[in-house]
């Protein structure tokens, strides 16, 4: 149930991000600008390190997923004539998808396990 849940949460994640990033209207990452985006992307990094598990090699597979997601986003957008490409705005999503690696150390992702864990007990068992 929880692998599921996970799987689920990470695909309305990448669809979220990716319309935001793609649809002609303003989204939440367009207009946000910087902090947006690399909100944006550690969220997503977290998310799959849900999937790729608390580990090094988890970190960095999910560091370099968000990265690549964000790398062709923006290659999609070199052909909308609404949007542009731009290596900042890459740079600054995979910026903050590596920020995730800083979890290691501070333990957030452990606690948020926990946290899950307690919720699916709670309310769905």
């Amino acid at each position: 149930m929880r692998e599921t849940l996970n799987r689920l949460g990470l695909l309305f994640l990448v669809a979220l991000i990716t319309y935001g990033s793609i649809s002609p209207r303003s989204s939440p990452v367009s207009a946000g600008g910087f902090p947006a985006h690399a909100v944006a992307y550690f969220v997503l990094a977290s998310a799959l390190l849900v999937n790729f598990h608390d580990t090094k090699k988890g970190h960095l597979e999910a560091i370099l997923a968000a990265g690549f997601l964000a790398l062709g986003i923006e290659a999609v957008q070199a052909f909308l004539p609404y949007r542009s490409f731009s290596l900042i705005d890459f740079g600054v999503s995979f910026a903050g998808a590596s920020l995730v690696t800083l979890d290691h150390h501070i333990g957030l992702f452990t606690k948020f396990m926990e946290f899950e864990d307690r919720a699916i007990e709670r309310f769905l068992m």
